[in-house]
């Protein structure tokens, strides 16, 4: 019996898939094959399970990279394929560990007026879109900020007196005459 698989791939991932009917009683083991499938073939006994697993681990370490970049470049298609699947996981990152969902988060922005809430852009000067600040003690949600707001408010460490010394410093600067 093939049926989908999440997981990381096996040294089995060349083996052709076949299928196994299995004996009445006999228990049944799950080997990936690929990144997309797996088979069910009857269990083994625990030492040859244990041959597996070791032989499993030492193929995840030895092509920890290659398997990085399936997983990818299998995520990359399916944002290319599935527009709403990649809007929806940029939105768990932007909010993630704050509870937050997309309906508060468009009533936020609503009220933002759908900008910067420091610049007021209109444009998140990011390929990812709009940032989701938030306060590091509390974990709950303040502003949302183009790119460059966020990490000048991150820069700071979030301590409103060191951005006003960092502004009377610019407009100290500023208020120079400009010299030849």
């Amino acid at each position: 019996m093939i049926v989908p698989f999440k997981g990381s791939p096996t040294p089995y991932a060349g083996v052709t898939l076949h299928y196994v009917t299995p004996r009445k009683g006999d228990a049944l083991s799950i080997f990936a094959i690929g990144l997309s499938y797996c088979i069910i073939r009857p269990m083994a006994d625990e030492k040859q399970r244990g041959i597996w697993r070791a032989a499993s681990l030492k193929y995840a370490m030895k092509n920890r990279e290659l398997i990085l970049a399936r997983g990818r470049e299998a995520k990359r298609k399916k944002a290319e394929e599935d527009p709403a699947w990649r809007e929806e996981n940029n939105f768990k990152k932007r909010a993630k560990g704050l509870g937050f969902t997309k309906k508060q988060w468009e009533k936020m922005f609503d009220n933002q007026g759908r900008v910067c809430a420091i610049c007021g852009s209109d444009s998140p000067h990011h390929k990812k879109g709009w940032q989701l600040d938030h306060c590091h003690k509390t974990n709950t949600a303040r502003f949302i900020l183009c790119t460059h707001c966020n990490r000048g408010l991150s820069g700071f460490r979030d301590n409103p007196d060191l951005m006003r010394k960092a502004a009377d410093a610019l407009d100290e600067f500023n208020s120079r005459p400009v010299e030849d």
